[in-house]
């Protein structure tokens, strides 16, 4: 039943679900179907159903909502949490039409391992689950493959990996590639075409996955860029990435960069030209799945720009505790090192040393200038965060991130615009990405 919004008008709503234990800051934002965030009122006293698309069968889900007024992420007035809804999704008895393999190709360091995940859909579409999948290896002696998916590269070569469920099979290529010498592990300079098109962002086959959402009104991967005012320190290509509406992710993405639990360092050269205060860019150390390791948020205005990189917790789909350099501002038009060392205190948990520097190479911002924010402030949604630490002081009193070891071996860059910002199509650009398991890496 429809609520009013404290107003006289009908209120609006944020409805969210998850599987399992359901906590409210940690829930899902319903994406598609009717139920898609934000839910406009209609009518005072009016009842009210809607549809929520995606979810898997045979799965129990629970299900919350509130009521608000204003507009959702900018200055919204919330009423209280409703009751927790619950239902389990009917298992299809269809039969499988098709299997896919995810990623449908990769490379595998010698040693290293690759997780694949099989999708069972029926003749109609739909995703189908509980089923019986085999997997098998083309080649037993380069890559073996688990019951569940997971690759291993043994020597040197390619093999073909096929998941079959009734009758149905899907295939993916795995390469296994040797670690480059000196301890290099990835490196891109965007040395493709310039262009529009995927393969203008590929760079020599180098990255394996590529989203690019709304493609023509949302964020976009436009071209490789070079000419003297783009190019990134060095003379280095850049990536160009524009935010041209209120949609969301254009991300390049590289699976396997480095076996699980393996400490790393990951270096990237980054230029900011947005200078819209709205949106809430989102520039992706390991792009999409947000449960990896950091993401770089950015406010801004039109003289300078400020971020804060966000790391996360043991079960929590979002922060548990935001982190940025104090009252720092960047310019725009202006290149940015930014250095990550990112060290596995166990096999599931790390701390992660940021560094920044400016275009001279003079370091602005490292441990001891990163403060915790946001959901880890005083006064603010806190999950036992302290306003007063440092990431120095944070590491010293012992604490780390949690962590599942097989995510952090994916990489991306990209830009996730904020669902509803009017930004102005100004760009950001990104070169000189390197990752090594050796070092810091120089200029």
């Amino acid at each position: 039943t429809e609520v009013t919004d404290g107003t006289g008008l009908p209120a609006s709503y944020d409805i969210r679900w998850g599987a399992g234990t359901f906590s409210w800051p940690s829930a899902t934002d319903v994406a598609r179907g009717s139920c898609t965030v934000p839910v406009a009122g209609t009518a005072i006293g009016a009842t009210r159903s809607c549809t929520v698309l995606g979810l898997l069968s045979g799965v129990t889900y629970q299900f919350q909502l509130v009521a608000f007024r204003g507009t959702l992420n900018v200055n919204a007035v919330f009423g209280a949490l409703s009751n927790l809804a619950s239902g389990t999704t009917t298992a299809s008895t269809a039969p499988v039409a098709s299997v896919t393999i995810s990623p449908a190709s990769a490379n595998v360091v010698v040693g290293a391992v690759e997780q694949l995940t099989a999708t069972l859909k029926d003749a109609a579409g739909n995703v189908l689950t509980g089923r019986t999948v085999t997997w098998a290896s083309s080649a037993l002696s380069v890559a073996t493959v688990s019951g569940s998916g997971l690759v291993t590269g043994l020597v040197l070569g390619t093999a073909t990996i096929t998941a079959t469920s009734e009758g149905q099979s899907g295939t993916a290529t795995i390469t296994v590639i040797a670690t480059p010498p000196g301890g290099v592990i990835f490196q891109s300079d965007w040395s493709t075409a310039t262009g529009t098109a995927f393969t203008a962002v590929t760079d020599g086959g180098r990255w394996m996955n590529y989203w690019e959402f709304n493609n023509g009104t949302g964020v976009q991967l436009m071209s490789v860029v070079s000419g003297a005012s783009i190019n990134g320190p060095g003379g280095r290509n850049a990536l160009k990435v524009l935010q041209r509406g209120p949609t969301y992710a254009a991300n390049v993405q590289q699976d396997n960069v480095l076996p699980p639990s393996t400490d790393f360092y990951v270096r990237f050269y980054m230029r900011n030209d947005d200078t819209s205060p709205n949106g809430d860019h989102i520039v992706t150390v390991d792009t999409w799945g947000y449960s990896n390791l950091t993401f770089l948020r950015k406010t801004s205005s039109s003289t300078a720009w400020q971020f804060v990189i966000s790391m996360y917790g043991c079960g929590f789909t979002y922060p548990i505790g935001h982190w940025g350099p104090t009252n720092a501002t960047l310019s725009h038009g202006v290149w940015y090192r930014f250095e990550y060392y990112v060290h596995f205190v166990d096999p599931t948990h790390i701390q992660v040393h940021p560094r920044v520097y400016d275009a001279s190479g003079t370091q602005i911002f490292g441990d001891a200038e990163f403060r915790q924010e946001d959901y880890g402030a005083s006064g603010s949604l806190s999950f036992g965060g302290r306003d007063n630490w440092t990431l120095a002081s944070f590491y010293a009193a012992g604490y780390s991130f949690c962590v599942d070891p097989t995510m952090l071996t994916h990489f991306g860059m990209g830009n996730n615009g904020q669902a509803g910002a009017a930004d102005t199509g100004l760009p950001w650009y990104f070169a000189g990405i390197q990752i090594r398991t050796d070092r810091w890496p120089g200029p």
